[in-house]
């Protein structure tokens, strides 16, 4: 029962883009994933899968960092079509573009 609760807690802790920047090593250099029109971007809390999620949509420093996150995490990013659950790089292996695995979507990370 308490590693359940321990693992419930670690799910749900909410966190600032900067406080979850510096947990995970990577940075947020447009936040176009997220609301940029939220006067509070900044000071709003995210759950990790949230973060995550709207990383898959922001431009990031490090690319590569952010799928080691998601591998170690297990979490995936949601295709808009809803027809795919895997992210690849699109290009050369620094490519700064991410695609879901059905191709629909191209995201320029």
């Amino acid at each position: 029962m308490v590693i359940f609760n321990f693992i419930e807690k670690k799910m749900t802790d909410k966190k600032t883009i900067h406080e979850w920047e510096d947990e995970l090593g990577f940075w947020v250099l447009d936040p176009d994933g997220f609301d940029r029109t939220d006067k509070d971007l900044f000071k709003r809390k995210f759950t990790k899968e949230e973060f995550l999620n709207n990383c898959a949509i922001s431009t990031l420093e490090d690319v590569g960092k952010y799928f080691e996150v998601l591998k170690e995490s297990k979490i995936k990013p949601e295709c808009s079509c809803k027809k795919s659950d895997s992210w690849r790089c699109a290009k050369e292996q620094n490519s700064r573009d991410l695609a879901c695995s059905c191709g629909c979507h191209k995201i320029n990370i």
